[in-house]
């Protein structure tokens, strides 16, 4: 070989090929710049051929004046960086190859991650949400020795930037012109990233089993420096007065009628009354909650709804005549976070601690503990206003401005509530059009920025019990030292692939919904709709359009009256309990994120965060 020396082969001949059979894979990667068009598949220029010869393990190569071997980090031709796992060479041909974990800088994921100098991230392939790990097959590439450049200084770490990079290291840096420092200081990776395709895609922090054992922290620190104490299975150890009673109420009001199914296998449809008063409960708070759809299926999973806000006086006023026991506030999301600063969070964090200690010997004095409102919760939803970027906003709006501004004002908000866990609902234009995609790696900075992974999808809410097409991006983000929640699966589908899915039911279908609902219940007089002459449609399938906010006629199946509004919110997912007010109701069910899915999403995350913290109180 001209530029390596092999040191003393092995003897062991291994196949190149994965065990799963993968050799190759093509990127699904909509990240449009010159990095998009470099050979993504392992062995860069290698064919499948080549890579599935038989080769040789080789303990270490001399290549351009350095040793190479296994934990070595090498920058590539191609701007990359590898970290060698093993070096292997093909008996037939001689040629060398890396094999490795591979890094690439920030600067290419746009603005997802904050633009700063030899930071990277390390680059995942996946079809699936199943396995981030460095132990993945599918996390493995293959370089040809002749793509090396250099040997470098890089580090995985879990510590926040700026801890861990080369300014520390380097003391003199300011000495290098600034292509040497990118060429030859110390490089830090923080992160994992993977776009599964052009709909999901996921940005985590490295654990600390996934860095450098000297330069890692317990993720437990992390967590604690960003929120405080963490109370295990919930801040909220109370019912409050009259909470379960108005529960009941609901449902008694309804005659326990449910054409949604919402509370099939639901913690609220098992809720035995004489249960502890002591029974734990993970928080949550609805910012931009507008009627109380995400609160709606929040409750329902099981959380408790400790507040909301939204700046429209009549969604709050709706939202107050379902959630009697949740501060609710008519504010913006300024003047939300102005309500609260870091010492009121900080006193309330103690009150609740010590409200933990003492509660066997002086229930009255936890509850008293509670009185005064904190930010602070275990799970955040956000939606902030996205008719800016919605498909179907085609014109300039006279409250464009204010929603954008809303939009930004969500770093101030996360700083405030400190949520373990963090969902976000926007319209799928978000990622859609090439206008609105610094918008969206803007948001996810937003996360990124203060330490949270963050994993996104655009899912079709039909496949999740809602009878209509609905097509949302939705967001969730762990705080750093926390563990990222998955996505939900899909538990319906068309019944013509139910064969290939026996775990998912039907897609619920209008008829299932608007046939079951009682006499007398609110908003619903088919008897006073006036009458249309609209083409009749077979009511036993989903809807075909989206319902909106707008006043776009939605009408029955028999093409004879318009549905009446309670017919609009239960398809929209609303349960028959959920009550509105007097003015905007139609506006407000069309804004509202539907509490079937929302309650799907959150019992995941509940799920999830009680095996992390079974796992940590072991």
């Amino acid at each position: 070989m001209a530029d390596a020396a092999l040191a003393h082969p092995s003897s062991d001949i291994i196949d190149l090929i994965s065990n799963d059979g993968h050799t190759d894979y093509d990127s699904d990667s909509t990240l449009k710049d010159d990095m998009d068009q470099r050979q993504s598949a392992p062995g860069g220029n290698t064919n499948s051929s080549q890579m599935q010869a038989v080769c040789r393990i080789m303990p270490l190569v001399k290549h351009l004046g350095s040793t190479l071997k296994a934990g070595k980090n090498v920058e590539l031709k191609d701007g990359d960086f590898l970290r060698i796992t093993e070096l292997l060479q093909e008996v037939a041909t001689d040629k060398v190859f890396l094999k490795g974990h591979r890094f690439r800088r920030n600067v290419y994921l746009k603005g997802l991650l904050e633009l700063k100098r030899n930071e990277l991230h390390q680059l995942v392939r996946q079809r699936t949400e199943s396995d981030l790990s460095d132990h993945s097959s599918k996390n493995i590439w293959f370089v040809h020795l002749t793509d090396v450049v250099r040997v470098r200084d890089l580090i995985k770490t879990n510590m926040l930037w700026p801890a861990e990079n080369y300014k520390e290291v380097e003391q003199n840096y300011k000495n290098f012109e600034d292509q040497y420092q990118k060429d030859h200081l110390r490089l830090v990776c923080r992160w994992k990233y993977c776009e599964i395709n052009a709909k999901q895609g996921v940005i985590q922090r490295l654990s600390k089993n996934e860095c450098d054992i000297v330069h890692s922290v317990a993720d437990s620190v992390l967590r604690r420096t960003f929120r405080g104490d963490t109370i295990e299975f919930g801040r909220c150890d109370t019912w409050l007065p009259g909470e379960k009673d108005f529960d009941d109420a609901e449902r008694v009001r309804t005659h326990h009628k449910d054409p949604l199914d919402f509370y099939s296998g639901s913690p609220m449809a098992l809720i035995d009354l004489t249960i502890d008063d002591s029974d734990r409960r993970y928080t949550f708070g609805d910012g931009f909650c507008c009627s109380g759809g995400t609160s709606r299926g929040a409750k329902g999973a099981g959380l408790r709804v400790a507040w909301g806000f939204d700046h429209d006086m009549p969604a709050i006023y709706s939202y107050r005549k379902n959630f009697a026991h949740t501060d609710c506030w008519a504010v913006d999301a300024h003047h939300f976070v102005a309500m609260f600063d870091e010492d009121d969070n900080d006193h309330n964090d103690a009150a609740d601690n010590d409200a933990v200690e003492n509660h066997a010997a002086d229930n009255n004095a936890a509850h008293k503990a509670r009185q005064k409102p904190t930010a602070k919760v275990d799970i955040l939803h956000l939606s902030p206003p996205c008719q800016t970027f919605s498909p179907a906003h085609t014109r300039e709006g006279q409250h464009d401005e204010q929603n954008s501004a809303s939009f930004f004002a969500l770093e101030e908000v996360l700083k405030i509530t400190k949520p373990r866990i963090v969902t976000v609902e926007e319209t799928f234009g978000l990622t859609r059009t090439v206008e609105n995609m610094p918008y969206f790696r803007s948001m996810i900075q937003t996360f990124t920025r203060l330490g949270f992974s963050v994993r996104w999808r655009v899912l079709n809410l039909k496949d999740f019990g809602l009878p209509q097409p609905r097509k949302r991006l939705f967001i969730i983000a762990s705080c750093a030292g926390e563990s990222l929640p998955p996505f939900p699966e899909p538990t319906y589908c068309d019944p013509a692939q139910q064969h290939l899915h026996p775990n998912r039911k039907p897609w619920t279908t209008v008829n299932q919904v608007i046939n079951q609902l009682p006499a007398g219940i609110s908003l619903h007089n088919p008897g006073q709709m006036p009458a249309i002459h609209e083409s009749p449609y077979d009511g036993n399938h989903p809807l075909r359009t989206t319902i909106t906010c707008g006043t776009g006629q939605l009408w029955h199946p028999s093409g004879r009256r318009a549905f009446t509004l309670r017919e609009i919110a239960c398809l929209q997912g609303f349960p028959l309990e959920h009550e509105f007010g007097t003015v905007g109701v139609r506006k407000q069910i069309g804004n509202a994120v539907p509490p079937i899915v929302a309650k799907v999403i959150f019992e995941t995350i509940i799920k999830h965060l009680k095996k992390v913290d079974s796992d940590q109180t072991r």
